[in-house]
């Protein structure tokens, strides 16, 4: 019990300092004789257990925890509890002075140090940490277009534990934007590599890449224009062979001495 003073035999006392407290004891028999005794008592002080940790961090990226716990003895033990699932890297492991560790998913976690002095006293520090979801790079554009035609990108990119801040845009032909959906226009035809990269207000990013083909689009005909020479008109007949040159409202097809016939309409 919590008491200066006892009349119990073999009392249990917490003491509320560390240090050396004196304890006194003082015997009396049953005829009123006493003896007192001052017997020092070390209470080793408790360790104070204190570790820092990386801030903003993105999903995917691990954290490092520096130790900075003190005590007044030798500190024999640390204990590592995460708060989360993951796995410890670069050789460290629950029980290392600074271990590295790389969260599962995102959230918010409270990861916890104990450690253990050469008396075998021990504290628990605890601290929040959050590891931020990142943003998921996405945007449409067509498959084709052709040289000159003015075609628009459009940023469908998800926000992860912030809204988005920078979006950079890189065309594939050595051109960039910073605009959120861009539209473009290709002076060349060929397959150009469209990339986004997008990044939040806590740092955290992503990027992805689409190709897009730019072709000339030049219209191929199987009809080839013959140069032009001269030819004469030997005869204008009617759909039913007879020659006529004025008949007016009816087809009349006019032949040429290369053998060409043209149809045509006099129209009233």
């Amino acid at each position: 019990n919590n008491l200066d003073f006892s009349s119990v035999q073999n009392p249990s006392y917490v003491f509320n300092n560390c240090g050396i407290n004196n304890v006194q004891l003082i015997v009396i028999n049953d005829i009123g004789m006493s003896d007192t005794v001052l017997i020092p008592v070390y209470v080793a002080c408790l360790p104070t257990p204190m570790f820092l940790l990386d801030s903003n961090n993105c999903e995917g990226e691990c954290t490092n925890f520096t130790d900075f716990s003190s005590s007044n003895s030798n500190i024999n033990s640390w204990q590592w509890n995460m708060g989360g699932t993951g796995t410890f890297q670069n050789g460290t492991n629950s029980n290392s002075t600074d271990p590295v560790y790389c969260y599962d998913n995102c959230g918010i976690y409270t990861p916890s140090l104990t450690i253990s002095d050469s008396y075998g006293c021990t504290a628990t520090y605890f601290e929040v940490i959050q590891i931020n979801c990142n943003p998921e790079a996405n945007f449409l554009l067509p498959d084709s277009a052709c040289t000159g035609d003015t075609i628009c990108f459009e940023n469908v990119s998800i926000n992860g534990s912030s809204s988005l801040m920078l979006n950079q845009w890189d065309f594939g032909d050595g051109n960039f934007s910073s605009l959120l959906s861009p539209c473009y226009v290709y002076s060349s035809n060929n397959n150009y590599l469209v990339t986004l990269v997008i990044t939040d207000s806590t740092g955290c990013s992503d990027e992805t890449s689409q190709f897009i083909s730019i072709d000339s689009c030049n219209v191929q005909t199987s009809i080839h224009n013959k140069s032009e020479i001269h030819k004469n008109i030997i005869n204008i007949i009617d759909i039913l062979g007879r020659k006529n040159t004025s008949k007016k409202n009816i087809p009349l097809f006019i032949i040429y001495d290369d053998g060409t016939v043209e149809k045509k309409i006099i129209i009233q």
